[in-house]
């Protein structure tokens, strides 16, 4: 379960209820992350729920009544450059430009 820093960003406390709920799953089964888990004010009720990381081995040995989440990596601002080249038909890639500003990344025009 150990993973490099980019593949495991943070997920908040009202995705992992969320997924709890989409799963079907009532309150005695154990989320698995792997990631960061962070508060979520705005949350205004957080129902009842086990989060384990790395203690699964003490509280599920054979891994039963537990589910595995993780949070979307490719939400990192860094995922926005890759792909195929800025400019290019059906390019949605941003580029790497030192300002946004009137006079770079434009083209130039001739009078």
């Amino acid at each position: 379960m150990s993973m490099s820093r980019t593949k495991k960003p943070p997920i908040a406390l009202s995705r992992v209820s969320k997924l709890l709920k989409l799963r079907g799953k009532d309150e005695s089964t154990v989320a698995v992350v792997v990631e960061t888990v962070i508060n979520a004010d705005r949350q205004l009720y957080v129902p009842k729920m086990d989060v384990c990381a790395l203690l699964l081995a003490m509280l599920a040995p054979t891994g039963k009544n537990t589910v595995l989440m993780q949070a979307s990596y490719t939400a990192r601002e860094a995922f926005t450059h890759f792909g195929r080249a800025p400019g290019v038909p059906q390019s949605n890639t941003r580029p790497y430009v030192q300002s946004k500003g009137r006079m770079y990344e434009k083209a130039f025009i001739y009078n």
